[in-house]
């Protein structure tokens, strides 16, 4: 089957919900977010909210992190999963040359 991807962006402060033209938060099956992490630990309530609000119950949250303060961003990984949203290591990347030794 020949099945077309559409793809819309959408201006989204974290925390508040994704405007649409019904009164439900709109659900997505994937999420993807890359550097998002680097700020303070003061984004992570409202990074956190946002994914809960918009992320379809069966959805993926693809999230690329440059580790810089690993212990800061970790606290991020453990209170999503507080939340029940698991992430985990993508095994192709951990394996990868260029990539080994930058994972904390």
């Amino acid at each position: 089957a020949n099945k077309k991807l559409s793809v819309t962006p959408h201006p989204l402060t974290w925390g508040n919900e994704l405007l649409t033209d019904c009164s439900a938060p709109k659900k997505f099956n994937c999420i993807i977010g890359s550097d998002l992490l680097y700020n303070s630990r003061e984004s992570y309530e409202p990074l956190l909210n946002t994914i809960q609000q918009h992320l379809h119950p069966d959805g993926t949250v693809i999230l690329s992190v440059r580790w810089r303060k690993p212990e800061l961003e970790r606290e991020f990984f453990r209170k999503a999963e507080k939340l029940g949203i698991i992430f985990v290591n993508w095994k192709e990347f951990e394996e990868c040359e260029s990539f080994k030794g930058r994972c904390p």
